[in-house]
């Protein structure tokens, strides 16, 4: 059975493969200013679709292939939180949170030294307190 691209590449007169081509480059080229204009020249008779569709597979492997960079030196990642507002805040919170943190682990420590001093437990322990 036939599919309405290969109906519509047979009225054109031809493959059904370079019609999928041309309609994939016409979708890549609404981005890539290179592309357009390879299929501009392609429709005006100075390229090929196939060539347009090969060097728009390029470009696409191409972009496959960069990896982003990992961070592998933290010290970048802190001077640049430390240059933002954002960044800056988000330091002070997480002091802000650690200091917290600390002083309820104090108070909950001085609340149990003092129900043991109540319990006739060493009186030196409410020193820190």
């Amino acid at each position: 059975m036939k599919t309405s691209i290969d109906i519509a590449a047979e009225k054109a007169g031809i493959r059904s493969s370079t019609l999928e081509k041309a309609m994939r480059i016409k979708e890549a080229a609404k981005e890539d200013l290179g592309i357009a204009q390879a299929w501009e020249d392609a429709k005006n008779g100075k390229g090929s679709v196939d060539s347009v569709y090969t060097t728009l597979k390029e470009k696409e492997k191409l972009k496959s292939e960069q990896v982003p960079k990992a961070i592998t030196d933290y010290s970048d990642v802190d001077r640049t939180l430390e240059e933002t507002e954002h960044g800056r805040n988000i330091i002070a919170a997480v002091y802000k949170l650690a200091r917290e943190r600390e002083r309820m682990r104090k108070r909950t420590r001085c609340r149990t030294d003092k129900l043991l001093w109540m319990n006739g437990y060493n009186m030196d322990v409410m020193k820190g307190c």
